[in-house]
């Protein structure tokens, strides 16, 4: 009689226990709660606070970023050398990748638009998601910054000297 209650015991705590685990909301480990925010244009703040915040990290200059599914990476020029920083949720890690071409350390010096500002500009132009943004010095002194907007991806030239936005026409 004993082993017939224990069993019994053990049963009801298997049922329970299982009627408690059954959800349908997925488990979200406590550090993966910090949501980016992926809406359109200039409305998404992140991705300037996250470039901000890679800047001071390094003390430097932001040269490029690209957002990635829950993550930002950041190209920060910082006394000649040039960092990689990566920002999830509140986490960073910062990747030291060498040397930084004299072209984009002079670029960085001499232009008074900055990667936030090209970014603001070309999402002003062209609303949607910026996917990444970075120097481009083959077609003179310019920012490229790729936006998403209805399932297309769009590249957007902003001058680095006057923040002038071109967009690519829709003929070509």
């Amino acid at each position: 009689m004993n082993g017939m209650w224990k069993r019994w015991a053990a049963a009801a705590l298997v049922l329970s226990v299982a009627g408690c685990a059954t959800t349908d909301d997925p488990y979200i480990p406590p550090s993966a709660t910090a949501e980016i925010d992926t809406s359109p244009g200039p409305a998404n703040t992140e991705i300037f606070s996250v470039i901000e915040r890679a800047e001071s990290v390094v003390d430097g200059s932001a040269v490029g970023v690209e957002a990635r599914l829950d993550a930002y990476t950041v190209k920060v020029l910082t006394d000649g050398r040039l960092a990689e920083v990566t920002v999830v949720g509140t986490g960073i890690i910062i990747n030291r990748l060498g040397d930084a071409d004299d072209d984009v350390e002079a670029f960085v010096e001499s232009t008074v638009v900055t990667l936030a500002d090209a970014i603001d500009a070309a999402a002003n132009a062209y609303p949607g998601r910026v996917i990444s943004a970075q120097v481009d010095l083959d077609g003179g002194p310019s920012f490229v910054v790729t936006i998403e907007a209805d399932g297309d991806t769009v590249p957007v030239t902003v001058d680095g000297s006057s923040a002038e936005v071109s967009i690519p026409s829709e003929s070509s």
